[in-house]
């Protein structure tokens, strides 16, 4: 059943498509405008003239509406958890590790033309009109046929891989389209609908990463769609002892370890259709360099280079995304927990340096605070000067006003002082 929050009528975005019925508040059987309707310039005229300043929306239409802006506010990450290990065991994690035992894993993690060859790096120009609109409305319905797929396998269902390849070829063709565009939305993931919603945005995440690392397609496709389900096996263990505010005990703990080893069991088909090497993003995306992750603790070279890859997305979008129990962390401040992290020894420096080649030190999509004193948006970011990504920057705070677009690699008077929240952050 939907969930609806109280939101000012002026942050409703004209051009959207809605999911659920808006409804007045206070008042559930007065709809506003019904299901499946677009929010139009009149609309939002209408409902001034009548005095509506709030009306109730839905979570799936706030999650459409907010789907290129950041939710993050805290600086400061929380500590990492002392994972513990998994016990459990099933025929499929068995057959994975024995691979690791073997010690057959590749060291190479591309065979064919790196899928970066059939990119072309916009000049410093805004997103296309009307994308954003047009993506968050189409990944929506995405990401509410990827929560049904999780839902089968509480049923005892394995898991559609056509679908989940095709997920990944849509994802593949967007980054095609506008890398930068499609890295904001992955960096801007919204509170709700876990653990699809996460797993959704850790994938592309992990996809635009691949891209920046000189994957070739086939091994994207394989990234891609062991990231997809890497936490469908949280529903199948209980995924209400993880919705708590507060923060998880040791039990939980022991039962989150659990989740990639019960996420394998979705997996019985044929191999040619679910390789192991996505076997093994699923089963390893938690694992870390020093042996500190789960289920197994594994270390560095008993972890597949596109695991690798996997936990830096999903610790980043992780850290990135409101929790029951904590805020989402600003972009910022969760790039530099990974690089510290990585200083220790938890990530592969290569896919941390794919990540800023995708994001930037200052993660697109993000807010900063520019040495002139006026506040920008970063909306694409430059591989070689992670800290020179091209900015939108707009006349004091209207940001209904057409923007300036700067690439701040081509500036020498103005630069980035500091990162601030999305005025709008969750």
């Amino acid at each position: 059943m939907a969930k609806f929050t109280s939101i000012p009528t002026h942050q409703l975005p004209a051009g959207s498509i809605l999911r659920a019925p808006i409804n007045e508040i206070g008042n559930a059987n007065i709809k506003l405008l019904s299901k499946g309707t677009e929010i139009t310039a009149a609309f939002l005229e209408k409902l001034n003239s009548r005095g509506i300043t709030r009306v109730a929306i839905s979570d799936m239409d706030m999650a459409s509406i907010n789907a290129f802006r950041p939710q993050g506010k805290a600086r400061q990450p929380a500590p990492s958890h002392l994972y513990r290990q998994s016990i459990s065991f099933n025929d499929v994690s068995k057959k994975i590790d024995q691979i690791v035992h073997s010690g057959e894993l590749s060291k190479s993690s591309t065979s064919g033309d790196s899928f970066i060859q059939k990119l072309e790096k916009p000049s410093a120009r805004g997103y296309e009109q009307g994308l954003e609109e047009e993506w968050s409305c189409e990944i929506e319905n995405q990401i509410l046929k990827l929560s049904k797929l999780f839902d089968a396998t509480l049923d005892g269902q394995a898991v559609d891989v056509p679908f989940l390849k095709e997920q990944c070829e849509i994802i593949l063709q967007r980054i095609c389209i506008d890398q930068d565009a499609f890295v904001c939305f992955a960096a801007s993931p919204f509170p709700c609908g876990y653990p699809s919603r996460h797993a959704y945005h850790a994938t592309c995440m992990a996809l635009a990463i691949g891209v920046e690392c000189g994957l070739d397609t086939e091994h994207l496709l394989q990234l891609g769609m062991g990231s997809l389900i890497h936490d469908i096996g949280m529903g199948l263990i209980g995924l209400q002892q993880f919705e708590s505010p507060t923060t998880i005990l040791a039990k939980g703990l022991r039962n989150l370890a659990d989740h990639p080893v019960a996420a394998l069991k979705v997996t019985h088909f044929r191999d040619e259709e679910f390789t192991d090497v996505a076997r093994l993003v699923t089963y390893q995306i938690h694992e870390r360099l020093d042996g500190s992750g789960y289920p197994r603790g594994r270390v560095s070279e008993q972890i597949h280079p596109l695991a690798k890859i996997a936990a830096v997305a999903d610790a980043f979008v992780g850290m990135l995304t409101p929790r029951p129990h904590r805020m989402g962390v600003q972009g910022y401040y969760a790039i530099k927990k990974i690089l510290d992290e990585t200083r220790e020894g938890k990530y592969d420096p290569q896919a941390v340096r794919g990540l800023l080649k995708a994001t930037s030190l200052f993660p697109i999509g993000s807010y900063v605070k520019l040495t002139n004193n006026k506040q920008a948006r970063v909306i694409r970011s430059n591989p070689s000067e992670y800290t020179k990504p091209t900015i939108e920057v707009w006349n004091g705070e209207d940001q209904k006003s057409e923007p300036a677009v700067i690439d701040l690699c081509e500036q020498d008077n103005i630069a980035i002082s500091g990162a601030i929240a999305c005025p709008r952050a969750a």
